[in-house]
């Protein structure tokens, strides 16, 4: 428990640093919560089972994807790159995780993609869309209350709209045209679906 509460410490501050645009205290700050993690592994040290019940257990993936994040925001996309790639070979290794289809996955394959679209390598950007995408469509699809849309309702239609736009508009770039547009319409569909009509 105490190596969690130092490493959630660490990434909270290093969130604080990115926000205020401290970026390389921002990385010290993440660079510490991977090694206290790593030391963990190391050691030997049992994971807290009250810690997982009650709190989200911070893993070298999620720190990861921080790293990811920060080296985003200074454009050092080889970094980011490199650091998403660690983790989801992370998050796909675990055994405290059921890694497929978990929100950090999503998150991961919709970032990477986003990376490798921004680095030119459009037929690997278009992988990790897909898997994004096929992996939000794998989990449970939410229905309506009877009251109405509920926010896991509404925010599984937002993921669907962004999520088949990002990979309908890379089809386009490739030229795969039909294709293409049945994922803009399905966008379109899950943006109409909240009311959004119009592309934002």
């Amino acid at each position: 428990r105490r190596v969690q509460r130092e490493v959630a410490a660490c990434v909270d501050l290093a969130r604080a640093y990115r926000f205020s645009n401290q970026t390389g205290a921002a990385m010290l700050q993440l660079q510490h919560a991977l090694k206290a993690l790593s030391d963990r592994a190391h050691g030997g040290e049992e994971e807290d089972q009250e810690w997982h019940e009650h709190e989200e257990q911070v893993t070298d993936a999620h720190v990861l994807h921080e790293m990811a994040i920060t080296a985003r925001k200074i454009q050092d996309l080889s970094a980011a790159k490199g650091y998403l790639k660690r983790a989801l070979w992370s998050i796909t290794s675990a055994t405290t995780l059921s890694p497929l289809w978990s929100p950090l996955w999503l998150r991961l394959h919709q970032d990477a993609g986003g990376v490798m679209l921004a680095l030119g390598d459009l037929k690997t950007a278009l992988w990790h869309f897909s898997q994004y995408l096929a992996g939000l469509v794998a989990r449970a699809v939410p229905g309506k209350e009877e009251s109405g849309p509920n926010e896991v309702w509404v925010k599984f239609h937002q993921d669907l709209a962004v999520g088949s736009w990002q990979l309908g508009a890379t089809l386009h770039c490739v030229g795969v045209f039909d294709l293409a547009a049945s994922f803009l319409r399905k966008s379109a569909g899950a943006r109409q679906a909240l009311g959004q009509d119009k592309m934002d």
